[in-house]
């Protein structure tokens, strides 16, 4: 059965902290009370923001009347945490259970009801009966939470009273207040910090409910603000987030760190600013928004204010989560009370200029919005930044998509010259109610196109961003989307990508390179797209996915022919760790050819010749797959190069795994692919000789390889040639028929000769030491080298340059190795040589029978070959050792 989710938390809860001796022993600060649901870890971060020493003057004498305890200042803090509201109210406690002074009491309360209720404010809670405030250790340890899920809001803090703080005719407060709730608003949009410097508890929160009374329930629910603290506290409230630190003023001087927080004092005369510019207080600037411009309108009389912010109220709760805006609840509420009229142009036009994403739920303002957009319409880049603002705050970004799209299509000169960079992909927005104005732009295009074409190239290329960022993909703007291609199809792509207009593609989203800038680029020159950058190609393949030149999910036509381009150019003209490299790993750089082998193959705009030369090329640039490359010739012999296998096998450095996976492919198939398959043998046998096989295998390898049908125009690999070389000499030594002197293999082979012939010979005596080149064949062509009357049948290796015959070496080396095991004695040596004395005449023979005893005496010396038989120091030193 599946868990049943876990109930949820009560609306409201509640605990206190002090320092107190709970009558178990345990004495100290500690959770007192709790009531409602808290966590652990959430009682632990409760309780970590209280501030356990309380500072604030009036300070109370060592033994105050029961009037000054009742009198003592409490501090009121205030902040949204996961989407409740929390409550810290502190007070000075008295001496604690120890006898030791200055004990605090903390009372913390959460609300996650969220019932905001025109009137309401957080900082209604300052001076709540409810809050508890014992002082002395008895009263302290009798403490309890009453009844209430939540201290009820105190009868110091109203609208009202707000409104007169605000309006006293004594003191002149409406300067810094307008300084005050911009700047408070400029905080609440991650501006800095503010610390209000005060001269009361009382004013503090006076100043607090000001602002918080000017905003709309939604903003003002979300503003954190603390009514008393000392400096060394703001580092640790800016830390928190908290928007509105009140601090008494009388306790900051020149010393004072303020981390960066703007600094206003209530007394100070700001120089106030108009929209757009910024009012100057003694410590710093605010930015000036139209909700401080209102101020003076609002607070005429007491009786206009309160109709107007409780109006205001209404219409900020009805918006919700999208009342993020401190102006326009209360710009609908100036702009409905005739009262007001000398303010309504200024109010009209915030509604019209900084309207939420969905006004739907407002349908008694229907008919102001109306007017408002018709008497103050909005320009593009105020309905882009809604759009943005809208998006940012995850609110429906669609109806503000639609003002901007209007905006935007009404008006043609900002299309043509305005930046607007990188648009939210809303694709949301219906086409139907602007279809005719598109219409229209796109016909006076296609008149332009021809005698303007790089303004109204920038002109298509803004619009299909418009269109496909913020429109619907349905069938309608399927349609559009064809009469754009249109546009696009006579649009020269050189206008498009010249340098100067680079700026303009920075922002063109991935879905319109795709379906427009690809298929652009295949009206250009070849020659102009192999002379893009890398950076560019990986520009215009760009899928989101963050890596370089990846191939096209969903390839299109055009993408079928324009990647293989992209490839060969990025990979033929950036090395890695040049400048503009994309420094592609190897797999990457073989996924790139392969795909593009694969467009090339199935790009039937591509002749068999011209498809031949581009996989050739992308072939040399990174070799795929050995069974790719294998299928791709088979399958598509007329279109593949008919050296794309071959000439990287024979002539270039494949990889081991390639080489590893030719070797295991079936033979018979034909005689090219079984030449191939003997190449990747002989260089996998070079790579470890270890693992070259018996005589005849390697033998029958060389045979194979050798009769390549593709002709050899050029030296082929250097280990290739060695290994051919090796197994030439191997079947020289047995007879092989193909292998005869001077036969076509042997012709073939004397034009790859190895560039060192030492590395060859060291080869060679690996092969002599593993007996795959007799030792008996190597001395016998040694010792008849002496008797200048007898002919022996030439071998390839006796073409190599050395300083010493090739054979005589090998034998040193096996006598200085102690592996030499070949004839011995003058009988053994005369064996060794009879094959090669069948084919002499007789008067030779006998010449060579005649001379033999001496002749076989001093070669044996010479290589201090001693017979077994006739001493124990067989085998003895090589000549170099003489």
């Amino acid at each position: 059965m599946t868990a049943a989710p876990p109930p949820a938390a009560s609306q409201y809860a509640q605990l206190t902290y002090t320092s107190f001796d709970d009558g178990a022993g345990r004495g100290g600060w500690q959770v007192k009370e709790v009531r409602g649901d808290l966590t652990t870890a959430q009682r632990d971060t409760l309780v970590g923001r209280v501030v356990t020493r309380f500072d604030l003057d009036p300070r109370l004498p060592d033994f105050p009347t029961e009037a000054q305890i009742a009198e003592r200042p409490s501090r009121l803090a205030y902040a949204r945490m996961d989407d409740a509201g929390v409550f810290w109210h502190t007070t000075a406690a008295g001496p604690d259970a120890t006898g030791r002074p200055g004990n605090v009491f903390a009372h913390i309360a959460v609300d996650r009801s969220r019932a905001h209720r025109p009137g309401y404010r957080p900082i209604r809670l300052w001076g709540s009966p409810d809050w508890l405030r014992p002082y002395r250790a008895e009263n302290v340890a009798a403490a309890r939470l009453g009844t209430a899920d939540i201290p009820a809001p105190g009868s110091i803090i109203t609208l009202s009273s707000v409104v007169r703080f605000v309006t006293d005719d004594a003191v002149d407060r409406q300067g810094v207040f307008r300084v005050l709730i911009d700047a408070v608003t400029h905080a609440l949009e991650d501006g800095p910090a503010v610390v209000l410097l005060t001269h009361s508890h009382d004013a503090s929160a006076a100043w607090i409910a000001a602002v918080s009374y000017l905003l709309p329930p939604e903003l003002a629910g979300r503003l954190g603000w603390t009514t008393h603290d000392r400096p060394d506290q703001i580092p640790a409230h800016i830390d928190r987030g908290t928007h509105l630190i009140a601090v008494p003023a009388d306790s900051v001087d020149e010393r004072t760190a303020f981390g960066g927080a703007l600094v206003i004092d209530e007394n100070e005369a700001p120089l106030l600013g108009d929209v757009g510019s910024v009012h100057r207080v003694a410590r710093g600037e605010v930015p000036v928004s139209a909700l401080s411009t209102f101020v003076e309108g609002v607070l005429e009389d007491e009786d206009t204010a309160v109709a107007v912010l409780l109006r205001r109220d209404e219409v900020g709760l009805a918006l919700g989560a999208q009342s993020t805006s401190g102006a326009w609840p209360l710009a609908v509420a100036i702009a409905e009370n005739p009262a007001l009229d000398e303010f309504h142009d200024d109010a009209l036009r915030v509604v019209a200029h900084d309207e939420p994403a969905d006004t739907a739920a407002l349908p008694e303002a229907a008919a102001l919005i109306a007017r408002a957009r018709t008497q103050f319409p909005i320009t593009p880049d105020e309905a882009l930044a809604q759009l943005r603002k809208a998006v940012a705050g995850q609110s429906d970004p669609g109806i503000p998509a639609s003002r901007f799209l209007v905006a935007a299509l009404d008006d043609r000169q900002w299309l043509h010259t305005s930046s607007f960079g990188k648009l939210p992909a809303v694709q949301a927005v219906d086409l139907g109610g602007v279809r005719a104005t598109i219409t229209s732009l796109l016909a006076d295009a296609e008149k332009s196109v021809d005698h303007e074409p790089t303004g109204t190239a920038i002109f298509v290329i803004r619009l299909t961003i418009l269109l496909d960022q913020l429109a619907r993909h349905d069938s309608e703007f399927v349609e559009v989307e064809a009469e754009l291609t249109r546009l696009w199809e006579r649009i020269d792509p050189s206008v498009i990508w010249d340098t100067n207009q680079q700026s303009n593609l920075v922002f063109i989203p991935l879905g319109v390179r795709a379906k427009f800038v690809r298929p652009s680029l295949l009206r250009w020159n070849r020659v102009h797209l192999e002379a893009f950058r890398s950076p560019l190609w990986n520009w215009v393949f760009d899928d989101g996915s963050g890596r370089p030149l990846e191939p096209p999910a969903n390839p299109s036509n055009a993408d079928r022919r324009l990647y293989p381009i992209a490839v060969a150019a990025c990979l033929r003209g950036t090395p890695a760790g040049t400048p503009d490299a994309l420094n592609l790993g190897t797999e990457q750089r073989q996924a790139a050819v392969t795909q593009a082998i694969e467009f090339v193959l199935e790009d039937l705009t591509l002749d068999d010749a011209q498809a031949r030369d581009l996989t050739g090329e992308l072939t040399r640039l990174e070799a795929p797959a050995a069974a790719d490359l294998l299928m791709w010739t088979h399958e598509k012999p007329r279109r593949t190069s008919p050296t794309m296998l071959h000439d990287h096998v024979f002539y270039e450095n494949p990889t081991p795994d390639m080489l590893y996976d030719l070797a295991g492919q079936p033979r018979g198939v034909d005689a090219a692919q079984d030449a191939l398959v003997a190449a990747a043998c002989l260089r996998r046998f070079h790579m470890n000789p270890g693992n070259i096989p018996d005589p005849p295998t390697l033998i029958e390898t060389v045979r194979v390889c050798m009769g390549d049908p593709v002709g050899w125009n050029r030296p082929l690999a250097e280990d290739l040639r060695r290994m051919l070389y090796a197994g030439m000499l191997v079947a020289q030594s047995r007879a092989a028929a193909f292998a005869t002197a001077g036969g076509p293999a042997d012709e073939r082979l004397t034009h790859q000769r190895p560039d060192t012939a030492n590395r060859l010979l060291d080869l060679l005596g690996i092969l002599v030491g593993r007996k795959l080149l007799d030792i008996g064949w190597v001395a016998a062509r040694s010792y008849l080298s002496q008797f200048e009357h007898i002919r022996i049948d030439h071998v390839i290796a006796d073409d190599l340059a050395t300083e010493e015959p090739w054979a005589d070496r090998l034998l040193d080396e096996a006598v200085q190795d102690q592996r030499y095991h070949g004839p011995a004695t003058a009988d053994a040596l005369r064996d060794a040589v009879w094959p090669a004395l069948r084919t002499v005449t007789a008067a030779d023979a006998q010449e060579f029978f005649a001379e033999h005893p001496k002749q076989a005496s001093a070669w044996l010396e010479s290589f201090k070959i001693i017979s077994p038989e006739t001493s124990g120091l067989w085998p003895f030193r090589s000549r170099e050792d003489r």
